[in-house]
């Protein structure tokens, strides 16, 4: 008996071989009735064989492996309709070569900024117009005054008037004065400005046969004497003279100046190794020029190095003066005026 195993054994059509052995076995049964002439056991007749055949005919079509439909055939998709044929891109015109473009405009050179303009009053350290804006008033009662500029303009002006007898104890010395004292601001090894003016009326005397003194400074403790320069009428010229550190000598004189304001600006260093530079009206000071006192024989100058420091203010800060102080028993009532005095970092500041 074959494998069932064995490959090909499934394959063969076993329900196919079915009709025909049924066939034959039929066959076989009726063949002996024939033969012999014998009663058949069982009779066949018209409607049993055509029931044998529709079962033979049932058998055949049950055993018969029935084939595959066909597949439905697929419909082709319609071929689309042709469209349009396109249309044909333009020939582009010429245009011919590019106009170049305009090189840029170079940007403006920017504007420069404005220097700032210093503010009114910058660098001013102290400004003395009214007899209250000062630090100290040395003087006899009454004896300084706040009156109209005697040149004109309208300005308010100092007025000092002294008579012989404004000594100590109204005054601090025995000699006549009237003086205005700044705060003292002025420290060893500064480099500082100030200004004062003063106007000597026609009635003021034409030769003072002593000294009077108009402005000095700087000047401070211990008070041990004259300052080292301050300036004076003296006969009948203006002086800037020096203390006895150096002989008394007169840096700068001019002849008396009566009827007009004289200003004054000083640019100092204060120190024992100091230096002055000096303008009158406007104009340089250049100090030892021909017809000066001058002792030491120094070389004209406008940068006058000296000591603005000595034993007579090295006691601490400086202040500076304006003053009428004179030699006593010259005159028994004399007067003048001062301006604005004022100390700064800065010439603008004080001018």
């Amino acid at each position: 008996m074959p494998n069932p195993a064995t490959p090909g054994w499934a394959a063969r059509p076993v329900p196919a071989l079915v009709g025909p052995v049924l066939a034959l076995m039929l066959l076989l049964a009726l063949a002996p009735a024939h033969a012999s002439g014998a009663r058949p056991h069982h009779t066949l007749g018209p409607e049993a064989l055509a029931r044998v055949g529709s079962h033979r005919a049932l058998a055949h079509r049950r055993h018969r492996r029935s084939p595959e439909p066909a597949p439905a055939p697929v419909a082709e998709a319609p071929a689309p309709a042709p469209g349009p044929a396109p249309t044909p891109n333009p020939s582009p015109t010429p245009l011919g070569d590019p106009a170049p473009a305009p090189a840029p405009a170079p940007a403006p050179a920017p504007s420069p900024a404005p220097s700032p303009s210093p503010a009114p009053g910058a660098g001013l350290l102290f400004k003395g117009t009214r007899i209250r804006d000062f630090r100290l008033n040395q003087s006899a009662p009454g004896a300084v005054t706040e009156v109209p500029n005697p040149a004109g303009g309208g300005s308010q002006v100092l007025k000092m008037t002294v008579a012989n007898s404004d000594v100590y104890p109204v005054t601090p010395t025995s000699d006549p004065r009237a003086q205005l004292l700044s705060p003292s601001i002025i420290d060893p090894g500064e480099e500082f400005w100030w200004s004062g003016q003063f106007f000597l009326p026609s009635d003021f005397p034409s030769s003072v046969p002593g000294w009077l003194t108009v402005m000095e400074g700087p000047y401070g403790e211990p008070f041990n004497g004259t300052p080292p320069w301050h300036i004076e009428v003296n006969g009948s010229t203006l002086r800037w003279s020096r203390n006895g550190t150096y002989n008394w000598d007169v840096p700068w004189q001019v002849p008396l100046i009566k009827d007009s304001w004289v200003k004054v600006v000083v640019h100092e260093r204060f120190g024992a190794d100091g230096w002055v530079e000096m303008w009158v009206n406007g104009q340089q000071v250049t100090f030892f020029s021909p017809g000066t006192y001058n002792p030491r024989r120094e070389a004209p100058t406008t940068h006058l190095a000296m000591a603005t420091r000595d034993r007579s203010n090295d006691g601490g800060p400086n202040f500076t003066v304006i003053q009428s102080y004179r030699k006593a028993n010259m005159f028994d009532t004399v007067s003048l005026y001062q301006g604005p005095m004022a100390i700064g970092t800065s010439r603008a500041s004080v001018e």
